[in-house]
């Protein structure tokens, strides 16, 4: 694990960038809170996700105090469910119809920046199946699972030197594809209730600041409600939400505003990319 003592003066500085003069006294602050035993099970990466995943909060006390406890938690959870290099040893049955009928989530190619392009096929979501063919403690080590190889891949496909951005702000973040097509809102549902809800819960709390973007692919019923809720919704949120009512419409919209090559898109979408499950399986 990581050793916060060795991050002094201008490496500290360098983790951030000049406009995030709040944000690194934040870090400071919150690490004085931790003890010496939880700063040894978190890694700098996701301090910083978690400093920075506050700034909504205008009074600092507030912001130290988000921070503290999310990273205790995080920690705790992590204890709990015992995740980590341990769960990945641990044979686990009915991985590969988890991660093709459960949570089926690829990998596909990157932008320019470095950022790997994560594609989430909900209307391949079964959670149906999911509840009759597994056990409930087993299903919980999928999920996280999965969920801790989605935070892996996407560390291993940040910038490589080939980037244009400091690695540390690559690192981490990735731009989230769902594809909505023949996904049915009586199924969305059901989904929600039997499991997804709670998983994106858990990926917003453990797993902060991932999603530098997020493209939501063929639903008319997200993008009037997004349309709805605008107002009340941050700007800096919003810039990072797309809502295309096609497949077209997303390629040129990635092409166009965020100059991601045709090449780097998945081949159903019309580009070069096979992509390949976040979930390995040995």
């Amino acid at each position: 694990m990581s050793d916060f003592n060795a991050l002094r003066g201008s490496d500290i500085n360098g983790l951030f960038f000049e406009s995030e003069s709040l944000a690194l006294e934040d870090w400071k602050e919150t690490l004085e809170i931790l003890s010496e035993e939880e700063k040894k099970a978190l890694e700098p990466d996701i301090v910083l996700r978690t400093v920075r995943g506050s700034h909504f909060l205008k009074d600092r006390r507030k912001r130290v105090a988000r921070n503290a406890g999310l990273l205790q938690g995080r920690v705790a959870w992590y204890k709990e469910n015992d995740v980590g290099n341990a769960l990945f040893n641990k044979p686990l049955s009915n991985t590969d119809m988890f991660r093709q009928k459960v949570l089926p989530i690829k990998i596909y190619g990157k932008n320019p920046q470095g950022h790997p392009i994560l594609k989430f096929s909900l209307k391949d979501t079964d959670w149906y199946l999911a509840k009759k063919e597994i056990p409930e403690d087993h299903l919980l080590k999928l999920v996280i699972r999965t969920l801790e190889s989605m935070s892996r891949s996407v560390t291993e496909a940040g910038c490589h030197g080939e980037c244009t951005e400091p690695k540390v702000h690559v690192q981490g973040k990735y731009i989230a594809v769902f594809d909505l097509d023949g996904l049915s809102w009586t199924k969305f549902r059901s989904a929600n209730s039997l499991g997804l809800k709670n998983l994106m819960a858990t990926c917003a709390k453990f797993y902060p600041e991932t999603v530098l973007k997020t493209y939501v692919l063929n639903s008319y019923i997200v993008k009037a409600v997004i349309t709805v809720l605008s107002p009340f919704i941050p700007l800096d949120t919003r810039e990072r939400i797309s809502v295309c009512t096609d497949v077209k419409q997303f390629v040129n919209q990635a092409q166009e505003k965020d100059n991601i090559s045709l090449d780097q898109l998945p081949v159903e979408f019309g580009g070069s990319c096979e992509g390949e499950f976040v979930m390995k399986i040995d």
